[in-house]
């Protein structure tokens, strides 16, 4: 009778190195030959798992990075059955890439898990707050239903909001037309359709493509060659994944603090204002778009007094509703970004960051948080 677990040595092509050093040794070289990647994360000894968030907070081995990985792992073999309950610790990622950087194969385990999560959303098994925002962006290319409609501008820039800024925030919106305008931008606007990166976040990549094409197209027509976005997880989608599946660009994609950063002689700030304020680099802008200093580096030039959280740059902690976290695991969500309104509250009544959705989270937990263009227009007033 074969031993229970040597399917699992088959699949990672290790049945004749018994030895522990030597199968630690073939792994950590990336040398185990025919061993999947989610088979690796599973047996890695979850080195990254002091760095990411949902398991400092939650703290269960089953939503641990390789906990996740492992569950996947049995799902994806037919060896654990596919259902609401087994999934949902799947779900329980924030996408915010921490633990790649922690990875000797440099895996992001959101990718790892997304072929799981989209035989999930297939089978009507995502949590139900994910299978409603897919129906939203399904059925009006809007992650929150039904949106308002806006009146179409024509300019050198077009300026995509996001939906987060548009049912959330929307002051935000006006303050980066505004300040952008007053600086000598003609600003475009129009009639926005998501990023499609909730759907790519949530598991349903075919939709993800379809709402991709969608807004390339909303844009193409605006004859603009430039994008700002105030989300940089719309800047992430469209400058990183829609090429990736083959949604190519005739436009450049920018995030705010990029285009800020690359003008910062337009920016005349008040000299008599002064403001501490400690920050937050969310993941995206840190991680995934390799900006860590960015947000840091403009709030010293506009002459901001700094005072540097513990955890930042590379080593950013997520807000909790990044990776539509909010959506499929509210309460997680709101532990994770009490634990950082309480790191981030020890150094400054007032924090700046660069993702309307981390304010968003701080906001709704108690703390005060501004986005990066609000304190520049109050700067510069």
């Amino acid at each position: 009778m074969p031993w229970k677990w040597s399917w699992l040595l088959e699949e990672a092509g290790v049945r004749k190195l018994l030895s522990t050093s030597s199968l630690l040794y073939r792994y950590l070289l990336g040398r185990g030959d025919g061993a999947s990647e989610v088979v690796k994360c599973a047996l890695c000894p979850n080195m990254c798992r002091h760095a990411c968030p949902v398991s400092i907070v939650d703290g269960r081995e089953t939503t641990s990075p390789a906990g996740k990985s492992r569950l996947a792992m049995l799902m994806e073999r037919g060896l654990l059955e596919l259902n609401q309950e087994t999934v949902k610790p799947v779900y329980a990622c924030l996408s915010c890439e921490a633990c790649k950087r922690w990875c000797y194969f440099e895996f992001s385990v959101s990718e790892l898990l997304q072929r799981v999560k989209s035989k999930s959303v297939s089978a009507g098994f995502a949590p139900p707050g994910a299978l409603e925002v897919l129906s939203n962006l399904r059925s009006y290319g809007y992650a929150y239903g039904r949106p308002g409609r806006v009146a179409p501008q024509r300019g050198e820039i077009l300026y995509l909001a996001g939906c987060t800024v548009r049912e959330y925030l929307p002051g935000l919106a006006e303050k980066t037309v505004k300040l952008l305008e007053e600086n000598g931008w003609k600003v475009a606007v129009v009639d926005e359709k998501c990023c499609g990166v909730p759907a790519y976040y949530l598991g349903d990549l075919e939709l993800f493509k379809e709402v991709a094409r969608t807004s390339r197209e909303t844009v193409s027509e605006s004859g603009a060659e430039t994008v700002v976005t105030s989300c940089p997880s719309c800047t992430y989608a469209m400058r990183v994944l829609y090429p990736r599946f083959g949604v190519k660009l005739s436009f450049r994609v920018l995030h705010i603090t990029e285009l800020l950063s690359q003008h910062l002689n337009r920016f005349k700030t008040s000299s008599n204002k002064s403001v501490k304020v400690t920050y937050h680099d969310p993941c995206k802008l840190s991680y995934s778009l390799d900006e860590p200093d960015l947000l840091r580096n403009l709030l010293v030039s506009f002459g901001v007094t700094v005072v540097d959280p513990w955890r930042r740059g590379r080593e950013t902690f997520c807000c909790g509703y990044g990776g539509g976290l909010s959506f499929s695991h509210p309460q997680l969500a709101k532990m994770i970004a009490g634990e950082r309104v309480r790191e981030l509250s020890q150094y400054a009544e007032l924090a700046v960051t660069a993702c309307p959705t981390c304010k968003l989270a701080f906001q709704s937990n108690g703390y005060n948080a501004v986005d990066i263009v609000e304190l520049v227009y109050d700067l510069t007033r």
